[in-house]
């Protein structure tokens, strides 16, 4: 099965191809809560350059042209960055359940205080008990 996406303009320069791509992606990455949904994993650098229509070699060091391969692995460095932003953005779930969960660890830590602060309140006591009957004998 294939899926056909929007590919940037060939109009432009491939620096604002690459960046519309990106956009692209991070776009439809949260209108679908998180996921991209043209694969089953993170986009990577290939779909980036599949999107902005280059070919999988696009940002090769080629070793003929040394501000070349420069600004290449410039323009690589960039996307990596921006992909690392997009894939590492959490995913954000429906509402009721969002609160759901959060209505249930609210409970447990609110439990949690109310333990640690008694098992306090019982040392307390018990410290002042060992306290008094040393002062006592």
């Amino acid at each position: 099965m294939f899926v056909y996406v929007t590919v940037a303009p060939p109009t432009l320069v491939p620096e604002d191809r690459i960046k519309w791509a990106l956009d692209s992606i991070e776009r439809e990455t949260s209108q679908n809560n998180g996921v991209y949904p043209f694969a089953k994993r993170k986009p990577g650098i290939q779909e980036v350059l599949r999107r902005s229509g280059f070919s999988p070699s696009y940002l090769e060091r080629k070793g003929e042209d040394e501000s070349r391969d420069a600004g290449q692995a410039k323009l690589k460095s960039y996307i990596f960055g921006e992909l690392s932003k997009i894939n590492n953005t959490p995913r954000v779930l429906p509402e009721s359940q969002l609160n759901k969960d959060m209505g249930d660890q609210t409970y447990q830590l609110r439990q949690a205080i109310l333990e640690a602060e008694l098992e306090l309140y019982e040392v307390r006591l018990q410290l002042e008990q060992l306290k008094s009957n040393k002062n006592s004998a």
